[in-house]
């Protein structure tokens, strides 16, 4: 293989992995809302009366299955949303101890329930990057936060908000996720004398007035957050204000131009070589590459290489481009 056809430069326009972490109440849903075409997976009684389109799930194979439905059927959805994913990883304990035992005492306890969820949890968060790859669907994860000590090794030990999750777990979706974004009500204090000190304050009286919402893009001692996009430090929690910030018209359409395009032949006719040449020039020109192709193909159960029957290969690129799927798939050679 030639490193030369490795290489790949310029932007990558992926669709994008968000981490949306925010105190109780500050308006995660609200501002996923906003996100256009998007489709919350969660409880039934997530958004409250917001007019959402949503899964609700309720086991979490119900949300492996919504992942999978979302994968491989055709659809218009562009921003899938998790409602929460700390409420995604209690169903995955459930799954796990099966209503009868604690994560603490699975596989004889010290941790072992938790590594066990772990790889699970990554299981799903692969199975996304999938969606993503397939779909050119942007994924958002809402979390609730706790407020833990943090035993900083340079510094002494503060407490912190920390999404509220096993530390394993959160710092997979915080690894994973090009945005990590922390939400907050900015609080004013009103202080005597002016409030002019310029010592830290410790105690004082808060304004009457409903506080801020903000988003917080960067990382600080009392919170985690990181972005990849040259983000302001603080935008207001609104779904507007973060896609003006991140230019979320521009990088989505560029994102969405690399999908490969139907192909255009009678579908009732079965796919020819002619077909799967034109399907992956066309997807060439759009910036994708074979091995990209070639996962799509693996999802049929297809191994990877030339040897793959070209109406195979056909038959993966128009599941691909949202066209109908015959019955019938042949089988490798």
């Amino acid at each position: 293989m030639q490193l030369q056809k490795l290489v790949h430069t310029g932007p990558s326009h992926e669709p994008l992995r968000i981490v949306l972490q925010g105190v109780e109440g500050v308006g995660k849903t609200t501002f996923a809302s906003g996100a256009p075409g998007a489709i919350f997976i969660g409880p039934e009684d997530g958004g409250g009366d917001l007019d959402l389109h949503r899964i609700t799930v309720k086991t979490w194979t119900e949300t492996l299955d919504a992942v999978r439905a979302l994968t491989d059927e055709p659809h218009d959805y562009r921003v899938v949303v998790f409602d929460t994913i700390d409420f995604l990883e209690r169903l995955l304990h459930l799954h796990l101890t099966k209503g009868e035992k604690s994560m603490e005492k699975i596989e004889g306890g010290y941790g072992k329930g938790y590594k066990i969820a772990a790889e699970e949890m990554l299981k799903l968060i692969t199975s996304l990057d999938a969606l993503r790859t397939k779909r050119r669907m942007s994924v958002i994860g809402l979390a609730h936060t706790e407020i833990k000590k943090f035993d900083d090794p340079t510094e002494a030990a503060y407490d912190r908000y920390q999404i509220r999750m096993h530390k394993d777990t959160a710092a997979m979706w915080s690894g994973w996720a090009d945005c990590v974004l922390f939400a907050n009500f900015d609080v004013k204090v009103r202080v005597a004398d002016g409030g002019n000190a310029p010592e830290i304050l410790k105690k004082g009286k808060a304004v009457d007035r409903a506080p801020d919402r903000i988003l917080y893009t960067e990382r600080r001692p009392a919170f985690d957050a990181k972005n990849r996009y040259a983000l302001p430090f603080e935008i207001a929690l609104s779904w507007d204000a973060f896609a003006k910030a991140i230019k979320w018209d521009e990088r989505d359409a560029r994102c969405r131009a690399r999908a490969v395009a139907p192909v255009k032949r009678d579908t009732n006719a079965p796919p020819t070589v002619e077909d799967v040449s034109n399907a992956m020039r066309d997807a060439k020109g759009r910036g994708w590459t074979t091995a990209q192709l070639m996962e799509v193909v693996d999802s049929f159960g297809a191994a990877k290489g030339s040897e793959i029957a070209p109406d195979r290969r056909a038959g993966a690129i128009r599941a691909f481009s949202g066209s109908p799927l015959s019955t019938t798939q042949p089988e490798a050679k």
